[in-house]
């Protein structure tokens, strides 16, 4: 298949033109006209791959018309994981036909209509449509493994908010489902008996947690008479659960980066420290903890200003206006500009 190609702006601006002449005029006497189009829209767009008119599939029930291609109108070649696919539809009239559609008269399935109309030719019907962001995508796993005796760790993915993780003994769950900020979890506190064991993970998506990556298996580990004196060496006493901020049993020496407690999520630094009353700076983005070590969303004030941090991964938003349903602004720096 081709690649997109791009669209003059003259052409895009036909397509939003006013109709402002009867489709009769170019139609014989006998032509039927076409006065309603519906059509359903899938596609295959992914993260990552290059821009190709086969990654979307138009149908339609009506009579009349084809589609003869369809372009996109993004710049660039290739997906990136915040992008918004815009899509322009060439229709074309069969012989017989002619089109006399309002734009109130499209129906589209699976996109936005964004406008519609005749070309400056008059010869095509136009449609430009949005599809879904793909950060309403989640990246899948590649690859998932053991390491450090009994530490599982995974290829991390984008658009991912967290990561669901589920250990097994045979073909029985051991604990709960675990909530993981990073691509690691060490299970020395929770691998209690010599057997078979293997993890299922997968990542969520950061707009919609309905939105799921495919389940990956770990290889199974086999915790022996040996392995399991080892563990219990390493790790001491078992302790059932994840830390809190301030927890200095030694079992969690070794655990470290985000992790979930609860319901809130708190990060510990390598050297054992946490942030309390302040921000940080983690993969260059900027969090606000509180007094007890946990991660805020929302507002927060600061130093005499606003900031607003991501109900969804808790990361300072910058440079838009923030989900808070009152249309506020932040600036470069994060603060509310009032």
């Amino acid at each position: 298949m081709k690649k997109g190609r791009r669209t003059t702006i003259g052409l895009i601006a036909a397509v939003v033109l006013a109709l402002c002449a009867s489709a009769a005029v170019w139609a014989a006497a006998d032509d039927e006209p076409i006065e309603r189009l519906t059509l359903k829209i899938e596609s295959k767009i992914q993260v990552g791959a290059e821009h190709y008119d086969g990654d979307i599939v138009v149908t339609t029930d009506d009579d009349g018309y084809i589609v003869r291609y369809t372009e996109f109108l993004n710049e660039g070649d290739v997906w990136g994981i915040a992008d918004t696919p815009r899509v322009l539809l060439h229709l074309r009239r069969e012989s017989g036909y002619y089109f006399n559609v309002p734009q109130s008269r499209v129906r589209i399935r699976g996109a936005e209509l964004e406008s519609a109309g005749w070309d400056e030719d008059l010869l095509e019907y136009l449609i430009i449509v949005t599809l879904p962001s793909l950060r309403e995508q989640v990246g899948e796993i590649a690859e998932a493994g053991w390491t450090d005796l009994v530490s599982a760790v995974w290829d991390e993915t984008y658009n991912t908010v967290y990561y669901e993780l589920q250990l097994y003994r045979g073909d029985k769950k051991e604990g709960p489902v675990h909530h993981v900020k990073s691509g690691t979890y060490n299970f020395g506190t929770i691998i209690q008996a010599e057997g078979d064991y293997h993890y299922r993970v997968r990542a969520v998506n950061v707009r919609n947690e309905h939105v799921k990556s495919a389940w990956v298996e770990s290889p199974v580990l086999t915790v022996d008479q040996e392995l399991l004196a080892r563990i219990r060496e390493q790790y001491g006493d078992i302790v059932v659960g994840t830390p809190a901020p301030g927890d200095t049993n030694p079992i969690y020496a070794d655990m470290y980066g985000w992790i979930y407690h609860g319901d809130k999520w708190w990060y510990r630094n390598p050297d054992g420290g946490f942030t309390v009353n302040d921000w940080q700076l983690i993969d260059g983005l900027w969090y606000y903890f509180d007094s007890q070590g946990y991660m805020v969303t929302g507002w927060i004030q600061w130093n005499d200003k606003c900031y607003y941090c991501d109900p969804e991964t808790g990361a300072m938003m910058v440079n838009r206006i923030v989900p808070d349903g009152r249309g506020r602004r932040v600036d470069s720096s994060g603060a509310w500009i009032q």
